[in-house]
């Protein structure tokens, strides 16, 4: 129970910060005992309410931070509540005189949280196990699997029969002679498994990988799977193959240096050591966590472990803006989670509605209030509900004009008629900026990842008004000048041709891609001749250790030297009688260094092969980050740094993110690359035509700033799902309309699984309806996004559907068009406060930025990847800089920009 004393102390600082709780916030603020669930509606002040509910807990309740799990959905999210405890605690110690120090509180999301308490050892593990691991993101675990011999040996325990072609490339949709036709049906009955189509790899792979993670996120252990394998009567052959191997996925995962963990066995890892340890349920007093409608099931069974002792576990959520079950998200933990708590705790929560939306006027509150309940979410066989009832959602706002309109006709006609009712508000200065304007769509991609229709309709209208608009996530990342530059540069020093005549499907998107690359170089070069002779220079040193590399191995052979000999004294002085070879290589054979290893091969545990030394002989002098970075010398790229300082940095971005692929790719493949790599095309094949094409087919999307998500100046386009947890003065629903799908394979299966095992898991909703449950939410979070208005769009004509929710919403609320309201009652909207200055480190920061300020721009601030040149980089750019000064001083103009 919260007493007098620290109510009034509470009290004080709500004053002094001039935060006047309504009866709900403040009611779960000080409730800080025993299970309690807050539902948490549009705009009502969740993350504000968390914050002082945590305030209280270490400033009147006594609770040390490090006693306090606060988990979140995002890092943004974890960022914006430690800045904002830090902020309020230093309020609470001219209050009280204590100092708050909340570094080591765990406050983030629950896979940084997880990584955390395993590698500080706070657990008290009953076995020796380590517990230290390498996280993997989704790309990272895309390259393991797809890796030839880890995909050979999953295929191997599905027993499908593999090639044995090491060299073959990793994507097969065209090159066919590389793998078995076993392999290719194989693929095809994954992908039709999962309502996909074809012989693609790359879909099997990334399906496969659907079908894993799934597995860890409901906590199957390997001998469940394994069991389930037995049951032919309920699974298909392709379930029992996946089965398998996830099992081996799963060992593979713990082979080499150190133990991998996805991002879902990562969840698994951390529940088994919990399991494990004896003091797991009594590290922390309070467990917090935000967002639990996007949990699943292995994320609950982890809070509840963590809670066990204490039982005083709060959960935030809503519901009706549950948006992830395609993730693997279970909705059913937070309306089923009183149930939960009785079964686990048996103790029953408190339960507080956070229902009051002081974001949105009256008319739009009405509007997603009306339409949630457009459908049926009773259960047809008992009293209970597939939602939380009763939650009395209102508006703080007393502006009951009219604020939600509509728009329907053809497509054209709908997006011109948006267009120009944005440009109005502009134009009126009802919006000061039209980033203050969010379209939303369902989707921004239809058929085979192009653009929907909606999206290529507003998308032309604005075009044709000159208004801007912004999607970082409609173009892929390699469509971006800095990659088109300088991966254009990269295929022709290594002589990487594309094929667009022979090639299909994403096969041929690609190699199009390629070309416009090269002819994207071609540009740059005509703009800076010496870039030209820097590739022609690249070039000659590429075909020189291709010639050695072909040389020393020809003579291998001709004197029956194998390659997996130890490297020795004689063997080597055979090589010397090479002729032809290049001074290069002649001066690496005379090295000390290798002869050395020749010498004291035999001395070593593991000898240094023939092979070995060839490789050494015919390296490249430099890496491809090296190469990357000696590009940076050139105008065209350098000016990305000088438009940085000048606020214009999506360049640098990109280029950042250019060096983060690079490494990436160097990190699972070879540091060096040699001649070897270059006579057997293995480079062109593993990067070009395996990496890239990775990357391109993913449609990697370009840097996005968390902090300033939407630049001054454009239209955002967003999904629905982009546009959780975000807000907007004007939203435009760009369509109505969704066609209805049929249940994933994944929650068909679980519930198969659960009826096998015999254990009925909570409350559920009925496979047949969630397609239906999750379109209703999902148009739920978008009619909530705006403040001051909505626009409805509705297309009609041949192709369109309005998904019918919307048509009994328009009966029962009678919602008018557009042309209807005019003049249209819109309060200007605020300019948005810019966001908050990092804080910065004394020695972190400030003094490597004494160093070298634009070393520090790039590298800190920018996330460039350094490799081993880039010293001798940074002391090239500064010159060249200088010497640019000069030359404007001299009156010499600077040519090549992209100024």
């Amino acid at each position: 129970m919260q007493d007098s004393t620290n109510t009034q102390l509470l009290l004080d600082l709500f004053e002094e910060k001039g935060f006047i709780p309504n009866q709900m916030q403040l009611a779960a603020i000080i409730n800080t005992s025993g299970p309690l669930l807050l539902t948490a509606g549009p705009g009502s002040g969740k993350t504000r309410v968390l914050l002082w509910r945590t305030v209280n807990l270490i400033v009147c309740q006594n609770v040390l931070p490090q006693e306090i799990f606060l988990c979140t959905f995002t890092e943004k999210a974890s960022r914006q509540l430690k800045e904002g405890l830090e902020e309020l605690l230093s309020l609470a110690s001219r209050h009280t005189g204590k100092r708050y120090d909340i570094s080591g509180m765990y406050v983030g999301t629950l896979h940084s949280l997880c990584r955390r308490m395993l590698s500080e050892g706070i657990l008290v593990s009953q076995t020796n196990s380590s517990n230290h691991v390498s996280l993997m993101d989704d790309f990272d675990q895309y390259l393991f699997v797809s890796q030839f011999n880890n995909w050979n040996a999953l295929l191997k325990t599905a027993e499908v029969p593999v090639a044995n072609d090491e060299n073959a490339s990793t994507e097969n949709e065209t090159e066919e002679e590389d793998i078995t036709e076993a392999q290719l049906n194989f693929y095809e009955k994954i992908n039709q498994s999962f309502f996909d189509t074809g012989r693609s790899k790359m879909k099997a792979v990334n399906h496969f990988i659907e079908f894993a993670n799934r597995m860890a996120e409901e906590d199957f252990l390997d001998e469940q799977l394994l069991s389930f394998c037995k049951k032919t009567d309920v699974f298909s052959e392709t379930d029992t193959a996946l089965f398998k191997m996830t099992v081996e996925y799963h060992k593979l995962l713990k082979q080499g240096d150190g133990e991998k963990v996805d991002f879902s066995t990562l969840q698994q890892k951390t529940m088994r050591v919990l399991e494990e340890s004896s003091n797991s349920s009594s590290i922390f007093k309070h467990v917090i966590v935000d967002e639990y409608q996007d949990t699943n099931n292995i994320q609950q069974k982890i809070y509840f472990a963590l809670a066990k002792h204490s039982s005083n576990i709060c959960i935030v959520g809503d519901d009706d803006q549950a948006l992830y079950r395609f993730r693997g998200a279970t909705v059913e933990n937070l309306v089923s989670f009183v149930s939960s708590c009785f079964k686990f705790f048996n103790l029953l929560p408190a339960r507080i509605d956070l229902n009051i939306n002081y974001r949105s006027r009256a008319d739009i509150v009405k509007t997603y209030t009306t339409f949630i309940t457009q459908c049926d979410w009773a259960d047809p066989y008992s009293d209970n509900y597939y939602r939380i009832m009763d939650k009395n959602i209102t508006a703080f706002s007393t502006d009951e004009r009219p604020a939600v309109a509509l728009v329907s006709g053809e497509k054209e006609y709908v997006a011109e008629e948006a267009v120009t009712f944005v440009k109005n508000l502009y134009e009126n200065q009802i919006i000061s900026d039209y980033n203050q304007c969010a379209i939303l769509f369902p989707s921004l991609r239809g058929y085979k990842g192009e653009l929907s229709a909606p999206v290529k309709a507003f998308t032309q209208a604005f075009e044709e008004e000159g208004i801007p608009v912004y999607s970082p996530r409609t173009k892929n990342f390699l469509f971006t000048d800095e990659c088109l530059a300088t991966f254009g540069i990269f295929s022709l020093i290594f002589d990487c041709r594309p094929d667009v005549e022979h090639t299909f499907g994403n096969q041929q998107r690609f190699h199009k891609w390629l070309k416009e690359a090269q002819w994207a170089c071609s540009e740059v070069m005509e703009d800076d001749k010496e870039i030209a002779l820097f590739i022609k220079e690249k070039q000659k040193v590429v075909q020189q250790v291709t010639e050695d590399y072909v040389a020393l191995d020809l003579f291998c052979q001709e004197n029956n030297l194998s390659q997996e000999a130890p490297l020795t004294q004689e063997n080597l002085e055979l090589l010397k009688q090479i002729k032809n070879l290049h001074d290069q290589t002649q001066s690496k054979l005379k090295d000390a260094t290798l002869q050395t290893f020749a010498k004291s091969s035999y001395q070593r545990d593991k000898e240094v092969t023939l092979s070995y030394a060839i490789a050494k002989l015919t390296s490249l002098p430099w890496t491809l980050l090296d190469l990357f970075y000696q590009l940076n010398k050139f105008v065209w790229f350098r000016d990305d740094f000088a438009m940085a300082e000048d606020g214009e940095d999506q360049g640098l971005y990109n280029m950042a993110q250019i060096t983060q692929f690079i490494s990436r790719y160097m990190e699972n493949h070879s540091q060096f690359l040699g001649g070897r790599h270059f006579a057997e095309d293995r480079f062109n094949i593993s990067f070009f035509f395996s990496y890239l094409y990775a990357l391109f087919v993913r449609s990697e999307g370009e840097h996005e700033d968390e902090e300033n998500p939407f630049p001054k100046g454009a239209v955002p386009f967003l999904t629905v799902h982009q546009s959780k947890g975000l807000e907007f003065p004007v939203v435009i629903l760009g369509s109505l309309s969704h066609r209805k799908k049929p249940p994933r394979l994944l929650d068909i299966l679980v519930r198969q699984i659960a009826e096998v095992e015999s254990k009925g898991q909570n409350f559920q909703e009925p496979i047949e309806r969630l397609d239906d449950f999750d379109t209703m939410r999902m148009f739920y979070v978008a009619l909530s996004r705006p403040k001051n208005f909505l626009l409805l769009c509705q297309f009609t004509g041949k192709g369109h559907f309005t998904y019918p929710a919307f048509y009994s919403l328009f009966t029962q609320k009678n919602i008018p068009y557009l042309d209807e309201l005019y003049p249209i009652t819109i309060p200007v909207s605020e300019e948005k406060k810019e966001v908050s200055e990092k804080n910065y480190s004394y020695s972190a920061d400030y003094l490597p930025y004494l160093r070298c300020p634009r070393n520090y721009m790039a590298f800190a601030k920018y996330g460039f990847v350094p490799s081993r040149t880039q010293t001798a980089f940074f002391a090239s750019l500064i010159q060249q800089t200088i010497s640019d000064f000069q030359n404007y001083l001299d009156g010499n103009p600077d040519g090549g920009s992209k100024k």
